[in-house]
């Protein structure tokens, strides 16, 4: 019988934190290098026996490192002079209004439930690669405002992570682009700027405190026009 040990060579290419049931659902299935999954749909995966959603996250989040996705998670053409590709969010309904967002020049998806999104690049601070996600957003003068709520997580959202490594990023609001600088609102600045967004969004104040609860405080992210 083959143990652990035995397949280690087969096995090293995959992220450290996966479980044995989904390493051995993965090389039942013929999988033994990462690069593969890109063949194949996430829900695809899931029918493996001894594959679940966590594990599925923690080969998402791999394959994003390397600048790939999952099948029908594919990254989308920048309309840059470069032709760099930006990578969407891996999460499928933000996908799809990242999509129709740009395909419309923002006709679709700008105002959202009612309210104002735009679309943040960041440049990914452990890949390199360019990330695109939507967020909503509020301003102060001519900065643009979001907050990296995560839903009140532990933990902060991944584009925040990229923009305080490297904090010139890209917006699309509506049909315009704008190139910008990310900061992090101090804390002088932030009470009256958590108001303006929590007008916008009063779940806002919900996620801080499920938040503090588990010892992080939300960013607010001011974005000023370079």
């Amino acid at each position: 019988m083959n143990t652990q040990a035995d397949n280690a060579e087969v096995w090293n290419d995959f992220p450290k934190g996966l479980s044995q049931p989904a390493l051995r659902a993965l090389h039942l299935a013929g999988y033994t290098q990462l690069e593969q999954l890109t063949q194949v749909r996430a829900d695809d995966l899931l029918k493996l026996h001894g594959m679940g959603p966590k594990g599925i996250r923690i080969l998402r989040e791999a394959l994003l490192a390397r600048g790939l996705s999952f099948a029908e998670e594919n990254p989308t053409q920048t309309g840059t002079s470069s032709g760099e590709r930006i990578y969407d969010s891996p999460e499928a309904w933000v996908r799809k209004h990242i999509q129709d967002y740009v395909e419309s020049d923002g006709e679709k998806g700008h105002i959202w439930r009612g309210m104002s999104t735009l679309l943040l690049t960041t440049r990914g601070h452990k890949s390199g690669k360019l990330r695109r996600t939507a967020l909503i957003y509020g301003q102060d003068g001519p900065n643009y405002l979001v907050v990296a709520s995560n839903g009140g997580s532990p933990h902060h959202p991944l584009w925040y992570l990229n923009l305080a490594a490297n904090p010139q990023v890209e917006l699309q609001v509506g049909a315009e682009k704008i190139s910008g600088f990310a900061r992090t609102a101090t804390p002088a600045e932030k009470p009256y700027l958590w108001k303006i967004m929590s007008n916008i969004f009063p779940t806002y104040d919900t996620y801080l405190v499920k938040a503090a609860e588990a010892g992080r405080d939300i960013p607010l992210v001011i974005v000023e026009p370079a």
